[in-house]
């Protein structure tokens, strides 16, 4: 499983985060969305409920439209951004000499 970061544990959620925008800003925030990604409004409710998972293009759509308040780790959990982003701590790498499998 992948660790998430305490300061991503502070951001909010997409649910949060739609519940705390007004009609218009959630306008905005889907049009915002739908120049990366074609969605609806509809079906981002349905993520935001965990009825539907995101792709990793629309998770990185909802951050970039949310400024950053909805984070890719929230929404799509299981993908290891760490290594997207390239924030992954680096695995030490054995010197042993392994065997080849026939």
């Amino acid at each position: 499983m992948v660790a998430i970061s305490s300061d991503i544990l502070r951001r909010m959620n997409l649910s949060e985060y739609l519940k705390s925008l007004s009609r218009n800003e959630r306008q905005v925030f889907v049009q915002r969305v739908k120049r990366r990604v074609p969605t609806l409004l509809g079906y981002l409710r349905l993520v935001a409920r965990g009825d539907r998972t995101p792709n990793a293009e629309l998770a990185i759509a909802i951050e970039e439209a949310s400024d950053g308040a909805v984070p890719c780790e929230i929404t799509r959990p299981k993908a290891n951004w760490a290594y997207i982003r390239g924030t992954a701590k680096p695995q030490p790498q054995s010197t042993e000499a392994r065997p080849c499998s026939p």
